[in-house]
C-alpha cells in the first residue's frame, strides 16, 4: 500500500492492483476486470457467462445469462432478455426508431410519423398527422381517422361520425332509450330521445320540447312557451311587450313605459304599477303608497302615515299618536315622541326636553355663545369661550379661561387650584402635590402604615423617602439606592457595587475590565476581552458556557454538549443530532434514531439522508437526489439528467441540447437547435429548424417553410394570411370580406380593412380612402397629387391638388376662409 495512491494484492490465484483514483485491475479465479476511470472498463467471468465493456460515455456492452445490452450513447440502445417461454427484444435509435417485440406483442414507432401497436387485445396503426385506424379483438370497439376531415369512433355504448368541420353525428344507446344528436355546422343542431326533441336553426329558430315544458323562439322578434301542467306560460314580442303568468303572479311590461304586477298571496293581493318615470304605486290590504315623482310622496301602512311635498313640506305621524313630526325645510323642524320634544330653528337655536321616569332634562343652545344643560342633579352653563361653570351631585368647578381654575368634590375628598402656568396644587385623601413650574416638585402619598415623600430640585437633586426606602441621586455622578430588597452604590463611570438583602444576588463592576454578576439563576464572570464564563441554574438542569477568545467556545447542558476549537474542530451533540467536523476534510453526523445522517469527504463525495429526502454524489461521476415522490439523477454533470415524479418525467442527454418532458398537461421534446416539439390539450407545435414550423390550436393555425420562404397564418373565424419571401408577396383575407394583398409592400397593393381602402401600383399611382371622407391620390411619385383631409379644429375638409410635389394647382382654402375657417393654417404653423 502506498497510501492513498497505490493498493496491490497478489497471490497464486489473485492479482489485484489499484492506482487511486484512476486504474483498478482485479484478477481472481471467478472474474477478471480492468478499469481506467472514468474512460474505460472491461471485464468477464472465467466461464464467459457474464461480461461487460464500457468506453465512457459512448459505448456500453453488458452480458449475462438472461440478457444482453448494447448502448452507443446517445444514439443507439439494444436490449434482449431471454425468458423461459419468450424472448423480449427492445431497440432504440434516437430520436427516430423505437421497437418492442415479444411472442404476443409487436410495437414499432418511427418518430414522429408512424406508430404501430399490436397485441392480443388490440391492433392500431397511426401515420401522423394524416391517418389512424384500430380495433379490439372482437371488433366491439374501433376507430378510423383521416385527419382532419373524417373521424369514426365506435364502442358498445355509442357510434360517432364527424366530417370536419361541417357534420357531426352521434348515437348513444341507453337501457330504455336511444339518444341521437346531429350538427350541420353552423346552421342546424338537433337532439332527440324518448323525452326530448330539441331543434335549432341558427341563429333564427329555437325549438325546445321535453316532458316538463315546451317553447318556440324566432330570434329576435318572438318567443312563446309554457309548462306541460299549465302552471306557467309566457309570451314576448321583443323588445316592446312581455307577458309572464304563474300561479303566484301575473306580470305585463310595455317597455320602457309601463310595468304592472299582481302577486296572489294566501290572504291578500299585492298590486304594483309603474308609469315610468312619473308614477309609482303599491297597494295591498295594509299598504297604500303613491309617488308622483319627483314632488309628491304619500305613504300609508298600518303603523304610520306621511305626506311630503318635496322639497318644502313634510308631515307625518304614527297611528297610535306616539310620534309626530312637522318640517318646513330647511328652517324649522319639530319632532315629538313620548320620550322627548325637539325644536330647531336652524342654524341659531336648538331646544330639547327629555322626559325620564323621575327627572326632566333640558338642553338649550344659542349657537355659538351659550350652552346649558339642567336636570335634578346637573346644572352646567358655558359662555363660550371664557366661562365654564359645571355642577353635579359629585363635584363643582369654575374656570375663567385661560388664567384661573378652582374645583372640589362635594364630600371635600379632593380639591385643586391652578394659576396657569406657574402654580398647581392638588389635594386628595391619598396625596398632596405642589408644583412651582419648572423648578420644584413635591409630593406626599399617605399609605396605611407609611408616608412616601418625593422631592425634585430640577435637574440636580432627586430623592425618595419612606419607611423601607431611602434613595438619593446627585445627578449625574452619584446614585445610592437602599430599600428592603437591595443596597447599591454607583459612582459613574468607574465603579458599581450592589447586593440583595438575602445575599442571593450581587454584582461588582470595575469598568471596563472586570464584571461579576451573581443571582439564584446563575453566575457570570468577564475578564474583558479574553475570558467569558456563565453558569445558569435551571429547575432540572445547569448550563455552562465558556469562551477563551478567540479559539475555544463551549456550551453544555443536560440536552446538548457543543465544543469548538477554531478553526478546525466542531463537535455538536444534542437530542436531535450528533456531528463531528474536522475542517476542511471530513464531516459526519447522525440523529439518535438513525433516520437522519450525513457523511461528507471534501470535495469528492457526500451522502445525506432524511426520512423524506436523501441525496448522494460522487463528483463528477453521478449526483442523486430523492425527495418524497420526486427523484433527480445526473451522470457526468450534463451528459445525462433525469427528473421524475407522479405525472411528470424529464430526461436530458448532453443537457441542454436534447430534452424530453412529459406531464399531465403537455409533452415537449427538443434536439436543440434543430428539432422542437410541444403538445398540450389545446395546442400542438412542431418544428425542424430552419426548414419547417407548424402550430395548431382551436384559435390559430400557423405553418412556416424555410423561415422566410413561405408562411401561412390562420386565425379561426377571423382571417387567413399567406406570405412569400418574408412579405415580398403578402395576401390576407378576413371572414367579414375585408382583404389585403401586397407585392413588395407598395409595388402593388390592394387593401380593404375596417372601411379603409388602399391601392398602389408603383410608380404609376398610390391611392388611400377611408369612411370619414379622407382620401389621397399620388401619381408618378407625386408629380401629380390630390388630397382631401378632415380638420377637427374647423370640423370641415381641406382639399388641394399639387404638381411637382410643391406647386399647388388649386384648393378650397379661399372658400374655407370665407366661411371663417381659415385659421387652421396658422395653428399648424405655430405648432411647427
Amino acid at each position: 500500500i502506498g497510501f492513498p495512491l497505490y493498493w496491490a494484492l497478489k497471490s497464486k490465484n489473485v492479482d489485484n492492483k489499484v492506482l487511486f483514483p484512476i486504474v483498478y485491475s482485479f484478477n481472481n479465479p471467478e472474474r477478471s476486470s480492468l478499469t481506467i476511470f472514468p474512460l474505460f472498463s472491461y471485464g468477464h467471468t472465467t466461464d464467459s457467462s457474464k461480461s461487460h465493456l464500457a468506453v465512457t460515455p459512448l459505448f456500453w456492452h453488458v452480458k449475462n445469462e438472461n440478457e444482453v445490452s448494447n448502448v452507443l450513447f446517445p444514439v443507439f440502445w439494444n436490449h434482449t432478455e431471454y425468458l423461459k417461454n419468450d424472448t423480449i427484444r427492445k431497440n432504440l435509435l434516437l430520436p427516430f426508431y423505437w421497437s418492442y417485440k415479444t411472442k404476443n406483442v409487436d410495437n414499432k414507432i418511427l418518430f414522429p410519423l408512424v406508430y404501430s401497436f399490436r397485441d392480443t387485445n388490440r391492433i392500431s396503426l397511426t401515420a401522423i398527422p394524416f391517418f389512424s385506424y384500430g380495433h379490439n379483438a372482437d371488433f366491439s370497439k374501433s376507430h378510423l381517422v383521416v385527419t382532419p376531415l373524417f373521424w369514426h369512433v365506435k364502442n358498445e355504448n355509442a357510434v360517432s361520425n364527424v366530417l370536419f368541420p361541417l357534420f357531426w353525428n352521434q348515437t348513444q344507446y341507453a337501457i330504455n332509450d336511444t339518444i341521437r344528436k346531429n350538427v350541420l355546422f353552423p346552421l342546424y343542431w338537433a337532439t332527440k330521445s324518448k323525452n326530448v326533441d330539441n331543434k335549432v336553426l341558427f341563429p333564427l329558430v329555437y325549438s325546445f320540447k321535453n316532458k316538463e315544458r315546451s317553447s318556440f323562439t324566432f330570434f329576435p322578434l318572438f318567443s312563446y312557451g309554457h309548462k306541460t301542467d299549465s302552471s306557467m306560460n309566457y309570451f314576448a314580442a321583443s323588445p316592446l311587450f312581455w307577458h309572464v303568468k304563474t300561479k303566484e303572479s301575473v306580470n305585463n311590461v310595455l317597455f320602457p313605459i309601463f310595468w304592472n304586477q299582481k302577486q296572489f298571496l294566501k290572504d291578500d293581493t299585492i298590486r304594483k304599477t309603474v308609469a315610468f318615470p312619473l308614477y309609482w304605486a303599491v297597494k295591498s290590504k295594509e299598504v297604500d303608497n303613491k309617488i308622483l315623482f319627483p314632488l309628491v310622496y304619500s305613504l300609508k301602512n298600518k303603523e304610520r302615515s306621511s305626506f311630503t311635498f318635496f322639497p318644502l313640506f313634510s308631515y307625518g305621524h304614527k297611528t297610535d299618536s306616539s310620534m309626530n313630526y312637522f318640517a318646513a325645510s330647511p328652517l324649522f323642524w319639530h319632532v315629538k315622541t313620548k320620550e322627548s320634544v325637539n325644536n330647531v330653528l336652524f342654524p341659531v337655536f336648538w331646544n330639547q326636553k327629555q322626559f325620564l321616569k323621575d327627572d326632566t332634562i333640558r338642553k338649550t343652545v344659542a349657537f355659538p355663545l351659550y350652552w346649558a344643560t339642567k336636570s335634578k342633579d346637573v346644572d352646567n352653563k358655558i359662555i363660550f369661550p371664557l366661562v365654564y361653570s359645571l355642577k353635579n351631585k359629585e363635584r363643582s368647578s369654575f374656570t375663567f379661561f385661560p388664567l384661573f381654575s378652582y374645583g372640589h368634590k362635594t364630600d371635600s375628598s379632593k380639591n385643586y387650584l391652578a394659576v396657569t402656568p406657574l402654580f398647581w396644587h392638588v389635594k386628595t385623601k391619598e396625596s398632596v402635590s405642589n408644583v412651582l413650574f419648572p423648578l420644584f416638585w413635591n409630593q406626599k402619598q399617605f399609605l396605611k402604615d407609611d408616608t412616601i415623600t418625593k422631592t425634585v430640585a430640577f435637574p440636580l437633586y432627586w430623592a425618595t423617602r419612606s419607611k423601607d426606602k431611602n434613595n438619593t441621586v446627585l445627578f449625574p455622578f452619584a446614585y445610592n439606592f437602599n430599600n428592603e430588597k437591595r443596597h447599591s452604590l454607583t459612582v459613574l463611570p468607574i465603579f458599581s457595587y450592589g447586593k440583595s438583602k438575602d445575599s442571593t444576588k450581587s454584582h461588582l463592576v470595575v469598568t471596563p475590565l472586570f464584571w461579576h454578576l451573581k443571582s439564584k439563576e446563575g453566575i457570570t464572570n468577564y475578564l474583558f476581552p479574553l475570558y467569558w464564563n456563565h453558569t445558569e441554574f435551571l429547575k432540572d438542569d445547569t448550563t455552562h458556557k465558556t469562551i477563551a477568545f478567540p479559539f475555544y467556545w463551549a456550551s453544555k447542558t443536560k440536552e446538548h454538549d457543543n465544543k469548538v476549537v477554531l478553526p478546525f474542530v466542531y463537535s455538536f451533540k444534542n437530542k436531535h443530532y450528533n456531528s463531528l467536523t474536522v475542517f476542511p476534510l471530513v464531516s459526519t453526523g447522525h440523529s439518535p434514531n438513525g433516520d437522519t445522517s450525513h457523511l461528507m469527504i471534501t470535495p469528492l463525495a457526500g451522502f445525506f439522508h432524511k426520512p423524506e429526502k436523501s441525496s448522494a454524489y460522487f463528483f463528477p461521476v453521478f449526483n442523486y437526489k430523492k425527495e418524497k415522490d420526486e427523484t433527480h439523477f445526473s451522470a457526468f454533470l450534463f451528459a445525462f439528467r433525469h427528473t421524475s415524479r407522479p405525472n411528470y418525467s424529464k430526461t436530458s442527454f448532453i443537457w441542454p441540447i436534447c430534452e424530453n418532458l412529459v406531464d399531465s398537461t403537455h409533452h415537449s421534446f427538443r434536439i436543440a437547435p434543430i428539432v422542437w416539439s410541444n403538445k398540450t390539450d389545446t395546442s400542438n407545435m412542431f418544428s425542424i429548424q430552419p426548414f419547417f414550423y407548424t402550430y395548431k390550436s382551436p384559435s390559430r393555425k400557423t405553418f412556416i417553410l424555410n423561415w422566410i420562404l413561405y408562411k401561412r397564418d390562420e386565425k379561426t373565424g377571423v382571417s387567413v394570411a399567406n406570405s412569400v419571401l418574408w412579405r415580398a408577396y403578402y395576401k390576407k383575407k378576413y371572414e367579414n370580406g375585408d382583404h389585403e394583398t401586397r407585392v413588395m409592400h407598395l409595388l402593388y397593393a390592394n387593401i380593404q380593412e375596417k372601411g379603409k381602402t388602399e391601392k398602389s401600383i408603383l410608380p404609376i399611382f398610390h391611392s388611400v380612402k377611408d369612411t370619414v371622407g379622407n382620401k389621397s391620390l399620388s401619381v408618378c411619385f407625386g408629380i401629380y397629387s390630390h388630397s382631401k383631409e378632415y380638420k377637427a379644429e374647423i370640423k370641415d375638409f381641406y382639399e388641394e391638388e399639387r404638381i411637382l410635389w410643391f406647386i399647388r394647382l388649386r384648393s378650397n382654402y379661399k372658400q374655407l376662409k370665407a366661411e371663417g375657417k381659415g385659421d387652421f393654417f396658422r395653428k399648424k404653423s405655430k405648432t411647427v
